[in-house]
This record gives structure tokens, sequence and C-alpha cells, in this order.
């Protein structure tokens, strides 16, 4: 029988464990389309930054959409002059951009230094109520750093990005809306007026026109109270549509608290109740400057802080979000067509109750968690007729006040 074969053994049969895993690695390259996977990777890394780009663009956490930042830049020093040109009544309302505004200084390479324009909410606030002007009637200079004035294209664009937008007060505050009204619809002469009123041709082509929009009475109650009564195109007289409109707002007038059925019905429908996924603000400014009941006839602050709470309380029950932008009154203007010396010495006083006043309320709304623009700098040294109705140009100053705070808002 012959002698069985030794086995071999186990070194003997298979290869070394180094060229079996080089022979695995190998197997699995071969199998791998690698164009596939290149292709795959590339695209989910496109995805990647796409998504990305679009939450830092829209995300009301995005740096852009903070109340630290505007990524709207506003006008600049080559369009100061221009800004009026396309408006009605840019010629004969004799208003130029440069008697309003002056932007901060640009550098050698043409740049505006760091800091230039105001970083914050606060910091823009802080700015337009502690500012002044360099002699009377001057452009009105913020305090530490600049607002910006936009563009009404601009502006639409910071408009649209809430669901509406509501002003409440009395007749300190109609002026501020009026001067809204007057850029969205880019006219000077006739813009803050009701196209639908019942002016006389006379008055709409003389008497009411240009400044005498609010300071004549018998012009100044046909203001507007609602984007609602500006037709979409030109079929009246007083024929300027709204460059934009699709932000619905209104001016609500009010005396105190509580408010009466109408004002509560109009609140209704401006701030309606709304699911969490409808995260749209709905901004409100408000401003009331009651009178006391008492012999000097100072400014009430239990009323005015009566209402500003009403109103508090109105806009928490919407379950929406509501910031609100309190507006604290302007100056007792300096010059009026009387020449009374009993009149000027009547404005001094009621200055001195005006600010106090202001402190007073500034210090409730910061107890409220309310922001506040003053509007007493801006206005002491500006003029009046009748010692508390000021023209065109301090309008159309507040009203890009009111902008600037809009546009630091966040967008949900």
């Amino acid at each position: 029988m012959p002698p069985s074969r030794p086995k071999a053994g186990l070194d003997n049969e298979l290869p070394p464990k180094e060229t079996l895993l080089h022979l695995r690695i190998g197997h699995i390259h071969f199998q791998i389309d690698w164009s596939s996977w290149c292709f795959k990777a590339l695209a989910v890394s496109a995805l990647a930054v796409y998504l990305f780009f679009a939450w830092w663009l829209f995300s009301p956490r995005s740096p852009l959409w903070s109340s630290q930042n505007t990524m709207i830049p506003g006008v600049g020093y080559e369009a100061l002059e221009e800004y009026f040109h396309t408006f009605s009544g840019n010629t004969e309302c004799g208003i130029g951009l440069s008697d309003l505004y002056v932007p901060p200084q640009k550098n050698d390479k043409g740049d505006y230094a760091r800091g230039a324009f105001c970083p914050n909410r606060e910091k823009l606030l802080e700015a337009m109520t502690g500012g002044g002007r360099h002699g009377f009637d001057a452009p009105y200079y913020p305090k530490g750093c600049h607002y910006r004035w936009y563009s009404v294209a601009e502006i639409c664009m910071i408009l649209e990005r809430f669901d509406s937008l509501v002003f409440i007060g009395d007749d300190t505050l109609q002026p501020i809306y009026s001067g809204l009204n007057m850029l969205l619809r880019q006219d000077l002469a006739l813009g803050s007026l009701d196209p639908s009123s019942e002016l006389s041709p006379s008055e709409l082509s003389t008497t009411c026109r240009c400044d005498n929009q609010f300071i004549k009475d018998t012009c100044s109650k046909h203001a507007l109270t609602s984007n609602d009564q500006v037709p979409l195109g030109n079929n009246n007289n007083n024929n300027s549509p709204y460059l934009c409109s699709r932000t619905p707002h209104a001016f609500l007038p009010i005396s105190g608290s509580p408010f009466n059925p109408s004002t509560v019905k109009t609140l209704r429908a401006l701030i309606p109740r709304a699911p969490p996924s409808n995260y749209h603000p709905i901004p409100i400014i408000s401003s009331l400057t009651p009178p006391s009941t008492g012999k000097n006839n100072a400014p009430s602050t239990a009323l005015a802080t009566q209402t500003l709470s009403s109103l508090l309380g109105f806009a928490d029950a919407t379950a929406r979000k509501t910031p609100i932008l309190w507006l604290n009154p302007p100056a007792t203007g300096h010059l009026d067509i009387s020449g009374s010396k009993q009149r000027t010495v009547n404005n001094n006083n009621n200055n001195n109750d005006l600010w106090i006043f202001s402190e007073e309320m500034q210090r409730v709304a910061g107890e409220k968690d309310v922001e506040v623009l003053g509007l007493w700098n801006m206005t002491v040294q500006a003029s009046s007729w009748d010692g508390r109705r000021f023209g065109t140009s301090v309008a159309l100053v507040q009203a890009m006040m009111v902008v600037n705070w809009l546009s630091r808002l966040e967008s949900s």
C-alpha cells in the first residue's frame, strides 16, 4: 500500500494575510462605479451649499435679517440730488433730499468708515432720538451713528416682510403716516391726501398742495388713513398710485383708552389671530400725548400709560409677533404766523412739559419692553406755523426714521 501524501500546512495552502487584504481591496475597487459616486457626492455637496445659502439669506436667524444689520444699503451721495426728481411736485414744493439728510462722510477709497451706520436697533433709536441740527431748519443729524435714507423701491422691500403695518395714535402721529404715504406714492404735492376726498379742483390745484397738506385744517382733515383709499389705477385728479401695495397699512386715530368699537374692529382686521406657521410680524407704531385735566393742561402720563398697556394687551391676545415702537412727542414749534410774544412764552412752557412727559414715557415703555423713538430733538429747531404742526420736510424725515426701525426688525 503506497504511503499517503502528507497534508500540507495551512501556511502552504493560503496566501499571506497582507495579500488577501490587497486582493479584497482591489476587488472592492473594481466593483465601485467611481464616476457615479463622484457625481452623487458633488450633487449632495451642491445641495448642501444651496440650502445653507438659502438659510443665510432668508432665515429670521440669519445675520442679514437680525436686529444688528440691514441688507438694504440706502441711497448714496450720487443719488441725493436726484431722489425727488421722479416725485410729483418736486419743483413747486422746493424740497431736495440734501435739505433733509446728509449721509456720513466717505474715505479716500469711497467707502464709509467702520461704524458710520448704526449697528443695531438700540443704537439706531438712541442716535435718531438724541441728534440735532446745525442751524434752524438745517438737516437733522443723528447722534453718534447714522440712519439710512432708502429709495422707494427699498422701502417696498422692507414693508413686504410684514403682514401689515399699524399706526395708532393722535394728531402728532398722523403727519408721520402721511409722510410715508408721500414716499410710497412719490408725490410731494398731494401724496398725503385721500384721492376720493371732496376737495374742489381749486383746492387740489392751489390751496392744499405741498406744506398746506399739513398746516391747513381744510386740507389735513382729508389725509389718508388707509392704503385702501388709494386706487390702483390713475382715475382721479389726485391720481398718484402706490409704487407697492401688497402690505396693508393704516392710521387709527385715538385719544386714549379704552378704544372705541370701530378702532377695535379695524385692529382685529389688521392684526388677526393666526396659527404659528404664519410667522410674519405686524409692527405697530404708536404715539399719544393726551392733555391732563389739570389747569396747566400738561400731558397726562397716566392716560398715555393706560393706552399703551391696552395696546399691549390687545397685541398679546392675538398671539402674533407684534413689535411696538412708541413715539415720544415732537417739541412745540418756536415759529408761528401770529408772532405773538405770549405764544412764544406758552411754547417754552409746553416744551418743558413735553420734555418731562417724554422722560416719563421712556421709563414706562422700557419697563414694558417697548422700544422708543423720541421726536423732541428732531423738531425743536424746525419751523412750525402754529406751534404744533410742521411741514412736509419734517414729516418725510420722521417717516424715514420709522422705516429705518422697520428695516432692523426680524422678518419672523
